[in-house]
């Protein structure tokens, strides 16, 4: 029987290539917008998976915000895996809404694409506001599951044509962690790549690979879940925050942490959702947290966004 797969039901506007703009997306604009001013760039994980991030911008353009959906890898003209991905793709869309559509632009990611919208924040102060769900706050090699699970070989984004220092494991390493991992599975049933995240995440490291969230032009707004086997996200985001204040960070900057909520801490409950144990056990509380978080996110972008 084959597998039903959800569908986009709004059309947008307009779409984008690599070739003719600068990035891969999709733009969608509310009749009804109600948040005057704004506009959103958002963005999925590790998965590289657009329909997600289609799924996401139906959610913004029903809520009233205009936005972009960006498809920066596994997409056409953008890279085949996680692996030294220009950020100036994020940027140009940003440049999108702010020279076409005379919008301050603002950014969502989550996971991988949180990783992204922190760094993008700290690299262009054109985006003015920054909301990363379940992000890492350094420039980290990362796996793919494109082509079977794996390692992407050097750092996950470019900047100006350059790889960004990034802080990773060896190839050998690498390739111990996904036996691992496959061993975890076997045992758990989920993706838990916890002890990798903790040990790179906590280790000595050349600080060019930290992002410096403190120069982001605009608040910040992280979302975690408690029960995140994916990354150490609650830790990772209560970093952040203590990097915020000890840098003296004049802007609104807040972390909401939902205890039984997976790495999946989205604005929708994915079908592939079942993959993490909480979700299996606490379907009805997960799927409450996750529309407090996005209930959550909507009153941050209106009320701390100041534009």
């Amino acid at each position: 029987m084959a597998v039903l797969k959800p569908r986009t039901k709004v059309q947008p506007d307009r779409t984008f290539t690599v070739a003719a703009d600068g990035f891969f997306g999709a733009y969608y604009e509310p009749k009804d917008i109600k948040y005057p001013g704004k506009g959103m760039v958002i963005c999925s994980g590790t998965d590289g998976s657009f329909l997600f991030t289609k799924l996401g911008a139906e959610m913004f353009y029903k809520a009233g915000m205009p936005v972009i959906a960006l498809g920066y890898w596994n997409q056409e003209g953008t890279p085949d895996d996680p692996f030294c991905i220009p950020v100036e793709y994020m940027h140009n869309a940003c440049l999108w809404l702010k020279k076409e559509k005379v919008l301050h632009p603002g950014v969502w990611g989550i996971s991988l694409g949180g990783e992204l919208s922190l760094l993008c924040g700290s690299l262009f102060s054109d985006i003015e506001c920054v909301v990363a769900a379940a992000p890492v706050h350094i420039v980290s090699q990362t796996g793919s599951f494109n082509g079977g699970l794996h390692f992407a070989k050097g750092s996950p984004f470019s900047f100006q044509g350059n790889p960004l220092p990034y802080v990773g494991v060896s190839e050998e390493k690498a390739a111990e962690y996904m036996k691992c991992m496959r061993r975890n599975f076997l045992r758990t049933f989920e993706p838990d790549m916890l002890f990798y995240y903790e040990e790179i995440l906590k280790s000595e490291h050349d600080p060019a690979a930290d992002i410096r969230v403190e120069k982001i032009n605009g608040p910040i707004l992280l979302i975690s879940g408690g029960a995140d086997v994916m990354v150490p996200s609650n830790w990772v985001c209560e970093e952040v925050i203590k990097r915020l204040d000890k840098n003296g960070f004049k802007y609104p900057h807040t972390h909401k942490n939902y205890e039984l909520l997976s790495h999946y801490a989205a604005m929708f409950r994915p079908m592939s959702s079942g993959l993490f144990r909480v979700e299996r056990k606490h379907r009805k509380e997960c799927n409450a947290n996750r529309e407090a978080s996005w209930n959550y996110t909507l009153k941050f972008l209106k009320d701390e966004w100041k534009i």
